[in-house]
C-alpha cells in the first residue's frame, strides 16, 4: 500500500499537531505501508533544512519520504487555506497512491476532487472561528463525507465522533481513534535521580510539571495558586508562548513565589526527561478551550507514558481516557480545592504505586502510534 498524507502545516511550525503527523507517517511506514508526507516550505527553506527540523522534531531518522508544495505566509504565518490553492498541482500529478490522509479541510476537499481515495481525521468542531463561516464549513465538510471517494472520517475522541455521527456523516466511515504516543520513545522510564543529573537539577524537593501551551484559557492562575499552597514543592513550567510566559512570571513575582520556574519552549524529545524528573504531573484546562468537550491532548498520553503521578480535571473526553483512582487523580474542573486536595494526596504518595504504574500500562497496551496506524489499515481491509 502506498500512502500520502497530506499536511497544512509548515514543519516549522511549533504547533503540538505536527508531531502528531510525523508520529503517524512513522507508524505507517514501520507497519509496511509506503508512506510520504507532503507539506508546505517556504522558498527559502531547503530540503536539507526541512529533513533536519522534520527529524529534530521527531526524535530520529525518517523512515517516510518528504514532498514540499509553495507556501503562502500572512504576516509571516502559514495560512491553512493556501493549501488549497498550493498544492494543487502536487495532488493533481501524483497518481500512484492507493490513499490520501489529512486533517484539513481544504486539502480534503482538493483530494476528493481529484478522485483520490481519502482519509480525513477530524480534531475539532471547530473549523472557522466566525460562526457563520464555521457553519458553512461544517456544511461542506458534510457533504464531502458522503463522497464515495471519502473512504474513512476518524474523530480522535467519542464525543467527537458522537457530534459527527448525529449530523449525518455516514456511521460505517466514522472511527474514533484517541491521540497517542510512540512506544519505542517510552520503551524506557529513566529514574528520577537519572533524569534529574542529565538536567542538571540539583534539588531533592518535590517536583511538580506541567508541559503545554500558556495561553489564558488554559488556567495557567490556577497552576500559580497550586504553587503558593504548596510552597514545600517546586513547580516547572515548560511551554509558551513567549509572551505569555513573560506575563506569568510577572504574576508569579507579584505573589511572591519563588517555587515556580517557567523553562519556556522545550524541544519536543527532550519534554520527556523533564516528565521523568517531575514527582507529580500537572494537566490544566478550563471550560473556555475551544475543544474542551471534544478534545484528545498529546500530553495526556506522554504523562502516562513517563510513569507518574498524573493529576488533572475530569473533563468529559480526558474521562475517556483517565480514570480517577486508577490511573489518574481527577478533580471537579469547578473545584480548585478539590484540585488542591488531589496534589495534596499525590505529593504524599511514593514509588511505586498503583495510579503511575496503571498508567503507563494503559497507555502502553492502547494507545500506542502503530496501534492507532493499524486501526487504521484494519477498517480500511474490512472496507475492501
Amino acid at each position: 500500500m502506498k500512502l500520502l498524507y497530506l499536511h497544512h502545516l509548515s514543519p516549522q511550525n511549533n504547533q503540538a499537531n505536527i508531531i502528531q503527523v510525523l508520529q503517524m507517517c512513522y507508524a505507517f511506514q514501520k507497519l509496511g505501508v509506503d508512506t510520504t508526507l507532503a507539506l508546505p516550505a517556504a522558498k527559502n527553506c531547503s530540503t536539507e533544512r526541512i529533513l533536519t527540523i522534520i527529524e529534530k522534531k521527531l526524535g530520529k531518522k525518517l523512515n517516510f519520504n518528504i514532498l514540499t508544495y509553495p507556501q503562502i505566509t500572512f504576516r509571516g504565518r502559514g495560512a491553512p487555506i493556501s493549501a488549497y490553492w498550493c498544492a494543487r498541482n502536487l495532488i493533481k500529478n501524483l497518481k500512484d497512491f492507493d490513499f490520501c490522509f489529512t486533517r484539513s479541510l481544504y486539502l480534503n476537499k482538493l483530494a476528493l476532487g481529484y478522485g483520490h481515495k481519502v482519509i480525513f481525521e477530524s480534531h475539532s468542531t471547530l473549523l472557522y472561528a466566525l460562526k457563520l463561516i464555521n457553519q458553512i464549513y461544517i456544511k461542506r465538510l458534510l457533504k464531502d463525507s458522503k463522497q464515495y471517494n471519502q473512504v474513512l472520517f476518524i474523530a480522535i475522541s467519542h464525543a467527537l465522533a458522537e457530534f459527527w455521527h448525529k449530523l449525518d456523516v455516514p456511521n460505517e466511515k466514522i472511527l474514533t481513534l484517541h491521540d497517542a504516543v510512540c512506544s519505542e520513545d517510552f520503551a524506557s522510564v529513566e529514574t528520577w535521580e537519572e533524569a534529574r543529573k542529565k538536567l542538571k537539577i540539583k534539588s531533592n524537593r518535590k517536583i511538580v510539571l506541567y508541559s503545554g501551551s500558556l495561553y489564558k484559557d488554559r488556567g495557567i492562575e490556577q497552576l500559580l495558586e497550586l504553587a503558593q499552597s504548596f510552597p514545600e514543592s517546586d513547580f516547572m513550567v515548560l511551554g509558551g508562548p513567549e509572551k505569555q510566559q513573560i506575563h506569568y512570571q510577572e504574576l508569579s513575582r507579584k505573589m511572591c513565589l519563588e517555587n515556580i520556574f517557567f523553562l519556556g519552549h522545550v524541544p519536543h524529545q527532550q519534554v520527556k526527561r523533564y516528565l521523568s524528573a517531575a514527582d507529580v504531573l500537572l494537566m490544566l484546562f478550563t471550560w473556555k478551550v475551544p475543544t474542551i468537550n471534544i478534545c484528545s491532548p498529546l500530553k495526556v498520553f506522554e504523562y502516562m507514558a513517563a510513569e507518574r503521578i498524573i493529576v488533572g480535571q475530569n473533563f468529559p473526553t480526558i474521562k475517556e481516557v483517565l480514570i480517577d483512582g486508577e490511573n489518574a487523580l481527577l478533580a471537579d474542573p469547578d473545584s480548585l480545592g478539590e484540585l488542591k486536595t488531589k496534589l495534596g494526596k499525590a505529593l504524599s504518595m511514593n514509588y511505586p504505586n498503583k495510579l503511575s504504574t496503571n498508567a503507563r500500562l494503559d497507555v502502553m497496551r492502547e494507545y500506542t502510534w502503530k496501534k492507532r496506524a493499524l486501526a487504521i489499515l484494519n477498517k480500511l481491509d474490512k472496507k475492501e
